[in-house]
């Protein structure tokens, strides 16, 4: 499976609808048949940090996003390995924007709050199919971001989170060939 392609899907909803942010994830995750740990939730600890002691790449990197950072909200997820800034800003839920930065200032993720008026139709119908009568308590747009590699002598892709840590390596395809499609004259 390209993973350009997935990420135009994954780019999609990020769903809160009476569960957690990790859990609407996860679901969203499988349903994109993409590994779980491939999301940016690293199973890390979220802690609360003053914004004067964020590093000035991530509060540089977060002003390009969100404007000026007056009012806005840091915290520190530390994983296994990694470490990453979420940097939040001020409204209501539907009108909220979090940014997820390494250290080093490079951009993991977005979320951008909106309201459930404004999920697609195939969305809404999705959740109710598999929710009946859920309501929505909020939803986010949600932007991941990684890095493809093609390595030179395998062949393969690798797929990479901007902290690093190895999301997914697979063989290489033909260009204009995906998972699911076969050459003409087979």
């Amino acid at each position: 499976m390209k993973y350009t392609s997935l990420v135009t899907s994954l780019l999609g909803i990020g769903l809160l609808a009476a569960s957690s942010h990790s859990a609407a994830v996860s679901i969203l995750a499988r349903r994109a048949r993409l590994p779980v740990d491939m999301t940016i939730q690293e199973h890390g600890h979220e802690t609360a940090v003053d914004m004067a002691k964020v590093p000035d790449a991530v509060k540089a990197a977060a002003a390009k996003i969100l404007g000026k950072l007056d009012g806005c909200t840091a915290s520190m997820e530390k994983g296994e390995d990694t470490v990453l800034y979420e940097i939040a800003s001020a409204g209501a839920p539907a009108m909220k924007v979090t940014v997820k930065l390494t250290a080093a200032g490079q951009l993991a993720e977005v979320e951008r709050g909106i309201g459930a008026e404004k999920l697609p139709a195939g969305t809404l119908a999705s959740i109710q199919k598999q929710y009946p009568g859920a309501a929505i308590a909020s939803a986010e747009e949600v932007e991941t971001h990684y890095f493809e590699v093609k390595l030179e002598k395998s062949g393969k892709r690798v797929i990479v989170s901007p902290s690093g840590k190895l999301w997914s390596d697979e063989e290489g395809e033909e260009e204009g060939e995906e998972e699911g499609e076969e050459e003409e004259g087979r």
